[in-house]
């Protein structure tokens, strides 16, 4: 099932339904993660919580606990991460999920391991990056919630592109916005409240570089300077940008997972705006791109040039290779 299902099913299991014996979190977005565990802890009693909701990353430990009979509740939950299982660990977990404990409910976040498990007693829950529209979903949701507040469509979409799609900062956002803007969210009140990263503000001017756009081009290079950015430090995550979209381009093949970790993010997510911006230049472009940005790095490191010099001799060099 989908993340987007989980919440609906624990409910229908906490009001007459049945839980599986196992659950194991496939896909690697942080913050879904971090929230399916949450919501498996909200099955049990909250005055006894404590008592019947534990983590471990040892197998034996977790299967010890499972078959530890709740404390004053009908259930308990065991959350076991671990990023691989070893064989023997997979064979002592297929043994326990033969004859499960009742009462218990595990629950497992083992990486690609959770593709070793399957049976009329294991659920899959995909905690993978979200849809284009289920991340609106989701964002729409957070207005939603209490205190609800309305959000123009061109706010919603300012506020992913602004966030990198980052689920974790939107929560924190949203809360931002709502309190600033209760009577209603604009594209304005975004722009004005949500603070731009280097992420936000390199994949904006790589947008202008792919339309040509000069006059925004190099009023978004102002504005990064102005906020602080050194020219150096610029020019490098200009060039590590440029280099992920080649990189991206050149293997259309492969998933956002697979680059995720090529590139060594957290998050696949962060993969999407990416390609995004790839997908508006040739890989030829890309790669003289990518040529002339690191021969202005060298001229720098070989004090052939200066520093401001080079960035913006970048930009304009940018807007111009075919």
């Amino acid at each position: 099932m989908k993340y987007s299902e989980l919440k609906s099913h624990l409910n229908d299991a906490v009001n007459g339904g049945e839980f599986a014996a196992a659950y194991f979190l496939t896909g690697e977005d942080e913050y879904l993660l971090h929230e399916a565990k949450r919501l498996f802890g909200e099955v049990l009693d909250a005055g006894f919580k404590d008592m019947n909701f534990s983590k471990t990353s040892d197998v034996g430990e977790a299967i010890e606990t499972l078959y530890t009979f709740p404390v004053f509740d009908a259930r308990r939950v065991c959350v076991l991460e671990k990023d691989v299982l070893s064989e023997d660990e997979t064979a002592k977990l297929k043994t326990y999920l033969e004859s499960p404990a009742a009462e218990a409910i595990l629950v497992a976040d083992v990486g690609e391991s959770a593709k070793l498990f399957k049976g009329k007693n294991i659920e899959s829950v995909s905690c993978a990056p979200l849809s284009d529209e289920e991340l609106r979903d989701f964002v729409r949701e957070q207005f939603a919630a209490p205190p609800a507040v309305s959000a123009e469509t061109s706010a919603v979409e300012e506020l992913i592109t602004r966030t990198q799609g980052s689920l974790a900062r939107i929560v924190g956002e949203v809360k931002k916005l709502k309190a600033y803007a209760p009577d209603g969210v604009t594209r304005a009140d975004v722009t004005q409240m949500v603070a731009s990263d280097i992420e936000y503000q390199t994949y904006i001017l790589s947008e202008a570089v792919a339309n040509r756009d000069a006059q925004k081009a190099l009023s978004v290079t102002d504005a990064i300077l102005k906020n602080g950015i050194p020219e150096r430090v610029l020019l490098s995550a200009i060039y590590e940008r440029y280099r992920r979209m080649l990189h991206i381009s050149l293997n259309k093949g492969m998933s956002n997972e697979q680059l995720a970790k090529i590139f060594g993010f957290k998050k696949p997510g962060q993969v999407y705006f990416l390609r995004k911006s790839a997908d508006n230049y040739s890989q030829v472009r890309l790669k003289a791109i990518v040529d002339h940005l690191h021969s202005l790095q060298y001229e720098i490191v070989s004090g052939e040039r200066s520093e401001s010099s080079a960035l913006y001799d970048a930009v304009l060099t940018l807007l111009t290779i075919q």
